[in-house]
């Protein structure tokens, strides 16, 4: 939702240390409250 709501410093802010990723679109992100279906990265 922060993409296409053009707020692109705010997803560099989450994503600059990820450690979870989306089963479902692939997103990472640094908390599990960021993306919707979130798995730890292996």
């Amino acid at each position: 939702m922060l993409k296409s709501a053009g707020r692109s410093e705010e997803i560099a802010h989450i994503t600059d240390h990820p450690t979870v990723t989306c089963f479902t679109c692939g997103a990472e992100a640094n908390s599990g409250d960021n993306v919707c279906n979130p798995m730890p990265i292996a």
